[in-house]
């Protein structure tokens, strides 16, 4: 029987595991993270449960020698005494490898996160591994098939439950209870419209509208406040975001064609005054793709994008409603909210999502829309009436944005694209009416910062916000201000005699 196949002592420990593996960079973070703070990270459950079963739990030889090290050493363990104790293993390279990773380590809920994905990731590999040896061996020996189910059945059984679970609901737990002496971190908010956070870090934000009412462009306004580098001289709706970091942003259409989603990544681009898209603005077309492919490509691509990126900044999905079967399934949508949620929380970003709501109606669509609406922070809606659309939000966790304040936006054939108004819906009108050269003269040789520019032609001119910097683009490109590279101030351009 030892020699039949996949028993629990044929999945003993390799004495080395194999070599490459399309999430190296992952298991080098979780072991820079388990070398950085090891008594803390032999205590969580996914990353001592790694530690416990190196070296066959790592596909990178190194990272596996390593964590099992630790695990040898316990607590006490360091990066040092770590690569002492490997000295007859690991060549002048390898102690490179190990010293290197002191830059990589995660913080420490992140890295038991990965870890936790790491070990599922693994299981249908295993799995398959498994049954690829049945198959060999009831060819080799075909009159032993019984006992060669019986064990491949034990097998089977054994690796759909193993990994870090038992005492694992105790662990974590313990980190979650309420102690007035830790307090979680202040979130930084990704998104904000005018001074209000919309979006923050680990949580939901869902934008409803009728169809045709400008979800899209509102999408591309968001992509572009993040992109560009000069948030007061480009329109973005109102809609105000910074990204320092270069954290990945992730834009997911499942709804337009690509000619479309094309279109309005360009627009997004082209609105915020960007020549080429940055590396770390990541948008894909998903149309097309079958539910289940799409859904296991934005997993894919949020653990990708993390990794390459150091961190998400925020996962915008245009379209949600085309991520389940049937919207009005309780069940199927309040596992896909939660999932949503978790991954919000796992890679410490915010999920934005669009979705449509029924004809007439300020409901959205199924109990999926009204999942969303319950598990955001923020409830965007967009109004559209006479070719205007205004964004406002009634249903927050924080300050609301009143319809009588909300941004407004219309399309403009002038510029192809959407651009902000302030007129109002049903009442017509624009704003009091002033020149260009009014404006330009209120500028001093020293020049003024955009703001303050702003709240002198309000007060002087009664200008509001888009009609000021719709006549500041114009004194511009007809190169009578200018602002400027030191100071940052727009400044009247002095012309010669």
């Amino acid at each position: 029987m030892d020699n039949i196949l996949p028993t629990r002592q044929a999945k003993a420990r390799s004495e080395r595991p194999p070599d490459a593996a399309p999430d190296a960079a992952t298991e080098r973070a979780i072991v820079a993270t388990i070398l950085e703070s090891p008594s803390e990270a032999l205590a969580r459950p996914a990353l001592g449960w790694l530690c416990a079963n190196a070296p066959r739990s790592f596909c990178d030889g190194l990272c596996a020698l390593a964590a099992a090290e630790v695990h040898r050493q316990g607590p006490e363990a360091n990066l040092i005494s770590v690569i002492r104790a490997l000295e007859d293993q690991i060549d002048e390279q390898g102690k490179r490898y190990l010293l290197a990773l002191a830059t990589e380590a995660l913080p420490l809920d992140l890295a038991e996160a990965d870890a936790a994905r790491l070990v599922e990731s693994r299981r249908p590999e295993q799995l398959a591994k498994a049954l690829q040896e049945a198959a060999g061996q009831l060819e080799s020996i075909p009159k032993r098939w019984k006992q060669v189910i019986e064990v491949t059945t034990e097998t089977l059984q054994s690796l759909a439950v193993e990994g870090p679970r038992s005492g694992a609901i105790e662990a974590i737990l313990t980190g979650r209870m309420f102690s007035p002496l830790n307090r979680p971190p202040d979130p930084t908010p990704r998104f904000f419209i005018s001074n209000t956070p919309i979006c923050t870090p680990g949580n939901l934000t869902a934008v409803s509208a009728t169809v045709k009412a400008g979800k899209s462009a509102f999408i591309g306004a968001m992509i572009a406040a993040v992109v560009t580098d000069d948030p007061e001289a480009v329109d973005t709706f109102g809609i105000r975001a910074r990204n320092p970091h270069g954290h990945a942003l992730l834009h997911l259409d499942t709804e337009q064609c690509a000619f479309d989603h094309w279109q309005l990544v360009t627009r997004a681009l082209a609105r915020a005054q960007c020549d080429a898209p940055p590396d770390w603005l990541l948008s894909y077309c998903l149309t097309g793709l079958d539910i289940r492919e799409a859904r296991s490509a934005i997993d894919s691509l949020i653990e990708k994008a993390h990794a390459d990126f150091h961190g998400i900044f925020a996962v915008l999905i245009d379209g949600v409603a085309d991520l389940v079967v049937d919207v009005n399934d309780s069940g199927e949508s309040n596992t896909f909210t939660a999932h949503l949620h978790q991954q919000a929380i796992d890679f410490d970003c915010s999920v934005v999502t669009v979705i449509h709501t029924n004809p007439g109606t300020q409901k959205t669509r199924g109990h999926l829309g009204s999942q969303l609406e319950r598990k955001s922070e923020t409830n965007l809606r967009l109004e559209k009436a006479d070719e205007i659309t205004v964004v406002w939000a009634d249903k927050n966790r924080r300050a609301p944005i009143l319809k009588a304040h909300g941004p407004r936006f219309t399309w403009s054939v002038e510029a192809g694209m959407h651009v902000s108004t302030d007129a109002t819906p049903g009442k017509g009108g624009r704003p009091k009416a002033f020149h260009d050269h009014e404006l330009c003269e209120l500028l001093p040789p020293e020049g003024l910062a955009a703001k303050d520019w702003l709240a002198v032609a309000r007060e002087e001119l009664g200008a509001k916000e888009t009609a000021f910097h719709e006549a500041r683009r114009r004194l511009q490109a007809a190169e009578l201000v200018a602002k400027s590279a030191i100071t940052g101030r727009w400044e009247p351009v002095r012309r010669r005699p």
